[in-house]
């Protein structure tokens, strides 16, 4: 499980936080997994089971494979440092007593008693869950890179790494090759002759047009990997507030994203096998492009690394990280300051997500190990990536996470799917009658109980959203559409036998909110119901 390593191995990186206190157990534990070095893949099955131990004790968002039983009062503290160490220990046994005392670092801070034992259990279930839904997803695949050459020549022995990561089993995208970009241009083209250039003239080892500050920033990011982005994260998660569910949540598809770009990065690498800086410029005789000129001895700045060029891999790491905190906090955000061992005494200071996107792809020409159309095409990558994994995974639960109406509902969508669009308003629709509303009544929001009076609090609630809201009988099916219009989405539809409404509900994008909230619309009148019913079907 551990063959597959991150985008390059990574040395350590250390971020200074001003002013913040101790962080949650969320970021404890994430902080200890890149301490260890885990790779990106190892750091994303720590941060689900974390996510799918606190979800399923508070579950507000979707689970990302599977909701777990769990008491209503574990601890949510003790179920994610389980959780964590729990996958920790089995990726990595002979840490094993040093990773225990880390799980009993974060428990002291837990009042012993039922509600910890039963966190500690859930954690360890969620943790095991994890790593058995990971055991065969190809990251222990042997290298099986074939090295070019004809027979009987010498070619350098040492093999790229992560040859086979393309083919390893994504966390949020369908496959490696989801994203993989357009191939890389020619090299007879204007703009290969400009990117060539570039690099040559700004990421040779001596002799370079660099400034100061620019030698600066390519030593700082020679470092690579996990502990170039998750610190930002922890500070970004602390500076905002946030509580353990949604700490959880945001770690969980922040390390899906960054998992998963290095798995579409290296798909595409080996795919197109471009050459690096290196080899180009000291043989760009063979090019047949005019604009470029060979320079027998030029070196980049630092190493490059062992695998082909395009996609730049840092790039696309940064940009997935980026896109991520981007849907949650917007572009602009508070202040993060960075230090990186392989540039001592260097800072560099963020306040956009884009500008800490723009200067890696910067940095990766000052280095001479990629060219500027890599550089952007990685980071373009990275932010879809980032994007697909905030809108596919771990999404808001229905009506607003009540769990009693989405058990209701997803009994009513049972039972429709079953009995079919002409037996539903007559078996179907009794069976569902008999799918239990009681919890509903007095927990949802949207039900029509203690907590909540009348259906004209409905109303109101849509018009705050923009909608134009018709009366409970007029122009019933009309107002249905407006509803559905809202996201085109139909999620649920049905009736109440004793007051004979109609209840629609279909999602909407709650304004700059990336995570779904659900809307409800009504009908008391049942010769309206029968038109909205088959409006529902058709949609």
């Amino acid at each position: 499980m551990r063959k597959l390593t991150d985008t390059i191995l990574t040395v350590s990186l250390f971020v200074a936080l001003a002013g913040l206190a101790r962080a949650d157990v969320i970021a404890d534990w994430n902080e200890r997994a890149v301490v260890v070095r885990s790779p990106a893949r190892v750091i994303a099955m720590v941060h689900l089971a974390m996510f799918e131990a606190v979800n399923s004790i508070e579950p507000r968002y979707t689970p990302y494979r599977a909701r777990l039983s769990a008491e209503p009062g574990a601890s949510r503290d003790a179920a994610a440092a389980s959780a964590a160490h729990t996958v920790l220990v089995k990726v990595y046994p002979d840490q094993t007593a040093e990773l225990d005392k880390a799980l009993q670092a974060s428990l002291a801070t837990v009042p012993d008693g039922t509600s910890k034992t039963q966190g500690v259990q859930l954690g360890q279930q969620a943790g095991a869950a994890i790593v058995a839904e990971r055991r065969d997803d190809g990251s222990d695949a042997p290298n099986s890179y074939r090295p070019f050459t004809v027979a009987g020549k010498y070619v350098p022995t040492v093999f790229p790494i992560n040859s086979s990561a393309g083919a390893v089993r994504p966390f949020s995208l369908k496959s490696g090759s989801q994203l993989r970009p357009p191939a890389p241009y020619s090299l007879k083209s204007a703009q290969w002759a400009k990117d060539f250039n570039e690099v040559k003239k700004m990421g040779a080892k001596t002799g370079s047009a660099r400034t100061a500050e620019q030698t600066d920033i390519a030593r700082f990011w020679a470092l690579t990997g996990p502990a170039t982005y998750n610190p930002v994260v922890r500070q970004l998660s602390a500076a905002k507030g946030l509580d353990v569910l949604d700490n959880a949540r945001l770690f969980a598809l922040f390390s899906m994203a960054t998992a998963d770009g290095g798995i579409a990065i290296f798909d595409a690498k080996y795919a197109y096998n471009f050459w690096r800086p290196v080899t180009a410029i000291r043989n760009a005789d063979l090019d047949g492009n005019n604009a470029t000129e060979r320079d027998p001895t030029w070196e980049p700045i630092i190493p490059t690394p062992m695998h082909p060029e395009y996609p730049c891999a840092h790039c696309i790491s940064q940009g997935s990280a980026a896109s991520v905190l981007e849907a949650f906090f917007g572009d602009t955000v508070p202040t993060f300051t960075m230090t990186s061992t392989t540039a001592p005494g260097v800072t560099r200071k963020f306040s956009k997500l884009s500008d800490y996107v723009t200067e890696v792809v910067n940095a990766r020409i000052y280095d001479g190990v990629h060219y500027r159309t890599s550089g952007e095409v990685g980071a373009a990558m990275g932010k879809k990536n980032g994007q697909y994994a905030v809108q596919t995974q771990l999404a808001d639960k229905p009506v607003h996470g009540n769990q009693a109406l989405a058990d209701r509902i997803d009994c009513e969508k049972k039972t429709f799917k079953r009995h079919g669009a002409e037996e539903w308003r007559t078996v179907g629709r009794d069976e569902a009658w008999g799918c239990d509303f009681s919890a509903v009544q007095s927990q949802s929001r949207f039900g029509y109980g203690p907590d909540f009076p009348s259906p004209a609090s409905d109303y109101d609630r849509l018009r705050t959203r923009g909608l134009e809201v018709k009366t409970f009988s007029e122009r019933t099916r009309r107002y249905a559409e407006s509803c559905a219009s809202v996201d085109k989405k139909l999620y649920f539809f049905g009736t109440s036998r004793g007051t004979g409404q109609m209840y629609l509900y279909v999602e909407q994008p709650h304004f700059n909110d990336p995570r779904k909230t659900m809307l409800h619309c009504s009908s008391e009148n049942r010769q309206r119901n029968r038109a909205l019913s088959r409006f529902c079907r058709r949609v």
